[in-house]
């Protein structure tokens, strides 16, 4: 059976001066558990390394930090070469950045996206709307 091969994309995996956060936890449990034989798995954060990745690492658990900025546009090509480099079934997006440039990227790709929201965000910004509306349409999977 062939592995499925999966990348999670993530905006950040802390917030300042924070070791662990909601997303680092959910990541520091759900990638000991993947099931080798059936999944290929791989973390990549957009933005750089901080004390939650280094705490990700010192678990085992490789991170991919493109170190990019919030808007940097740089990062679609960054993610599509992750993609294509490790041949990607699946693009998990986790965040507004993830999500708009993970969206981008897939495109012309033979990869399923799954747009994951962790929260519902009172104070949606009003940047992420046209977004939004604009990549609507790329998204194969919702949570």
């Amino acid at each position: 059976m062939k592995k499925i091969r999966v990348i999670h994309v993530c905006d950040k995996f802390g917030v300042k001066g924070s070791s662990i956060h909601g997303v680092s936890r959910l990541f520091s449990w759900w990638m000991p558990r993947f099931d080798r034989k059936r999944f290929d798995v791989h973390l990549v954060g957009l933005r750089k390394e901080d004390p939650a990745t280094e705490n990700l690492k010192r678990q085992g658990i490789d991170v991919i930090s493109l170190e990019r900025g919030k808007f940097d546009f740089f990062t679609v090509g960054d993610i599509a070469r992750v993609t294509d480099q490790y041949q990607a079934d699946i693009l998990h997006l986790h965040g507004y950045g993830a999500s708009n440039f993970g969206r981008m990227a897939a495109g012309g790709r033979k990869v399923k996206v799954i747009l994951h929201e962790h929260f519902v965000d009172p104070s949606y910004p009003a940047y992420q709307i046209p977004f939004d509306c604009f990549l609507a349409g790329r998204i194969d999977y919702g949570i």
